[in-house]
């Protein structure tokens, strides 16, 4: 190897988030069309709304999540007084702990599915806690903080939860995948799996923009200009192995970001799934990323990459 279902509210995110999606694209036909209309002296534009506007393509019926998984509630404080709150799923004589960073408008409630398949098809416990100022956790959202909140995350699952002695599975999933590479930078872990990583800051602005009217300009604030998070240098640092999974059609984390981030990775062993799809295709409530993770984890490929042939 270059080596749905979640619960109810995450369901409801990516109906959202896709009819949101149709409607902007009708919308900017409709712009282009009333130009174009307003040019020869008349008006109006009618956008047609109907069922396949509502609910997006589903790939396939997921497997129901296992019964005999203990699920904890679990929740530390941060140096500056943050309470973060999360989930430690257990299950006897597993071999290996995960920690799971998830991707930006998610929580832990919305990964329910993706945390019990990590218990089940990875042979793990679970640690997955909601950053500050998300879900069940205090604060207000910061990128620096969020990232350095990751080494109190794994701290307390290596040494508060006693798991110290199992070997430390680190996953991040889009921008998690920010929290996940400063993980294994900076502590003992036995690999890093990041999914749809969208690189650095500057690779992030340039993919908006890349998807934002010509006639509207995009500018970072002093917000992201200010922050500290590096991404690539953190790669740079990693040296276990790594596991890259990205979409070839993945607008946000885009290709040659994720090829960069690849080559500054300064891990002993790099892997790599490219699959068709996007950025919200690369999640392991996908067949093919659940493949793609379980292979790296449990290291049943002996092939150097691979590559998912297009749908």
């Amino acid at each position: 190897m270059d080596h749905a279902r979640s619960d109810d509210r995450g369901a409801v995110t990516e109906r959202r988030n896709a009819s949101g999606a149709a409607l902007r694209s009708q919308s900017i036909r409709c712009f282009g069309w009333l130009l174009v209309t307003w040019a020869l002296g008349a008006t109006g534009c009618t956008v047609t709304v109907g069922e396949g506007t509502l609910f997006p393509p589903r790939a396939e019926v997921l497997p129901a999540m296992a019964q005999d998984v203990v699920r904890r509630n679990i929740e530390l404080t941060t140096a500056d007084g943050v309470v973060l709150r999360g989930w430690h799923l257990v299950k006897p004589n597993t071999r290996r702990t995960v920690i799971f960073f998830y991707g930006n408008r998610s929580s832990v409630v919305a990964s329910a599915w993706a945390l019990h398949w990590f218990v089940e098809a990875l042979d793990a416990n679970v640690v997955a806690f909601d950053y500050r100022g998300y879900g069940f956790s205090g604060g207000n959202a910061s990128i620096d903080l969020i990232v350095q909140d990751a080494l109190a995350i794994h701290h307390y699952a290596a040494e508060r939860l006693g798991r110290a002695a199992l070997p430390i599975v680190v996953i991040g999933q889009s921008m998690g995948s920010a929290s996940a590479l400063h993980v294994a930078a900076n502590r003992n872990v036995e690999s890093l799996v990041l999914l749809a990583p969208p690189g650095g800051l500057v690779d992030l602005l340039d993919a908006m923009r890349e998807q934002t009217p010509w006639y509207v300009s995009v500018e970072a604030d002093p917000s992201l200009t200010d922050a500290r998070v590096s991404p690539v240098n953190d790669a740079a640092r990693v040296r276990e192995r790594t596991l890259f999974v990205s979409g070839t059609a993945d607008a946000l984390a885009r290709p040659g970001a994720v090829a960069r981030l690849t080559n500054a990775c300064g891990a002993r062993k790099k892997f790599a799934c490219r699959l068709p799809g996007g950025h919200g295709d690369i999640r392991a409530e996908n067949a093919e990323v659940r493949k793609c993770i379980a292979g790296f984890v449990h290291d049943r490929s002996a092939a150097p990459e691979r590559t998912a042939p297009s749908q």
